[in-house]
């Protein structure tokens, strides 16, 4: 296993990814998504959520009984959404992923984490503007 505190070019397992979910969570003023987020993986006998609350995030191996959004994809293709080398909205489109509940919240989710590791890895200024975005509030 790699760090888990954060992901890089060593990062390729979903075992790495979730245990460094929470170091990777931008907390926000008014933090519109608390609730349980489940990944459910078409290919592994194992899946994982994670809990937002307030200003923490956990990440959790197993199926939650009541999460507010549940998105069902292959692990592989989160690697590579990831690693910026699938477009969520295409892999929506094309059935790659899918989500049940609250779409608007599953929207927002994704805006919480710096999870693009390939394109940041890549041009460092993103890595500036990332923070930077991160750190906006829409009251």
């Amino acid at each position: 296993m790699t760090n888990s505190n954060k992901l890089d070019k060593n990062t390729q397992t979903i075992e790495d990814i979730f245990s460094a979910i929470p170091s990777l969570f931008i907390p926000r003023k008014n933090n519109e998504i608390n609730g349980v987020y489940q990944v459910i993986f078409n290919d592994l006998n194992y899946h994982w959520y994670t809990i937002i609350e307030g200003h923490k995030c956990r990440a959790y191996q197993g199926v939650h009984e009541i999460p507010i959004v549940s998105m069902t994809l292959l692990s592989s293709d989160l690697i590579k959404i990831i690693y910026g080398d699938l477009n969520e909205t295409y892999a929506l489109m094309t059935k790659k992923m899918q989500l049940k509940g609250d779409i608007i919240k599953a929207i927002k989710y994704q805006g919480y984490f710096i999870l693009k590791i390939s394109k940041m890895r890549s041009r460092p200024y993103l890595q500036e503007r990332s923070a930077f975005i991160g750190d906006l509030h829409y009251d």
